[in-house]
């Protein structure tokens, strides 16, 4: 009788056991060397201490990396299944991890280009199969640290940008891209949306306002010909800033127009 308490109040010790894989040294080793670097990496980037040597993380590539390292380890320690090994990692499963890891690693050393190129609204073709591995690769990390609910809810909330722009109102979106490298055009309820908010502010007086612009501007069809000015030449201070993804932005739309 004594011991029965303690059969009971072990059985749910022994069920969470049950889940995880009992992993060799080596596996074990990998795993406490990764969770000692993210440890450091977060003491580095919490407290700006630049590696010791200046060099200062995008806030990006900082997450990225957090990702590389943790995120691979659900393939270390839950199996696929309740029929998978666990005395040991099978090579399916290590595949896996270190495909994780090379996801995050690609965009963590690509961070600062998806800033300064705009690789939310116009990516290269590589990043963005990366991109689908990395999709597939969640899901399925997912499903084995949640169960089938979670992963039934993450994959209907990741499909959203597939049917976002047939979404009534207020949960409404921009469309899917219909091709890789194409800019993300604006959605007609986003359109409405400006051009309502643009008559809230009292800009209806005077001549036709040209089309509201998201993404990729245009130019002013009304505008005049530029006329450089012959009876004096112009002079003085001009100053003048733009944002960091700015620049690739624009080296992009003569791209997109072509394709477009």
């Amino acid at each position: 009788m004594s011991g029965a308490p303690n059969d009971a109040g072990g059985a749910p010790e022994a069920a969470v056991e049950q889940r995880y894989r009992k992993l060799p040294r080596a596996w074990r080793a990998l795993l406490i060397v990764v969770t000692l670097a993210s440890i450091l990496l977060a003491l580095n980037q919490l407290l700006n201490l630049g590696f010791f040597v200046g060099k200062v993380l995008l806030g990006t590539a900082y997450l990225y990396w957090l990702c590389a390292l943790l995120t691979g380890s659900v393939f270390i320690l839950v199996p696929a299944n309740k029929r998978a090994r666990r005395d040991g990692v099978p090579w399916y499963d290590a595949a896996l991890y270190f495909a994780t890891v090379a996801v995050f690693a690609y965009y963590a050393l690509h961070a600062h280009r998806i800033l300064t190129e705009g690789w939310e609204f116009a990516a290269p073709k590589t990043a963005i199969w990366v991109a689908y591995a990395g999709w597939l690769l969640l899901l399925e990390a997912t499903r084995r640290a949640g169960g089938t609910a979670v992963f039934a809810v993450v994959a209907a909330v990741s499909l959203y940008p597939v049917y976002a722009g047939h979404m009534p109102g207020p949960i409404a979106g921009l469309p899917q891209v219909q091709g890789a490298g194409q800019v993300v055009q604006p959605s007609r309820d986003l359109m409405s949306l400006l051009q309502a908010a643009e008559k809230e502010a009292g800009q209806t007086r005077g001549r036709a306002l040209p089309a509201p612009e998201v993404v990729q501007p245009t130019l002013d069809p009304a505008l005049p010909s530029y006329a450089p000015p012959k009876s004096a030449a112009l002079g003085g201070p001009f100053q003048v800033s733009a944002s960091d993804i700015l620049p690739g932005l624009v080296r992009r739309w003569p791209a997109a127009q072509c394709q477009g």
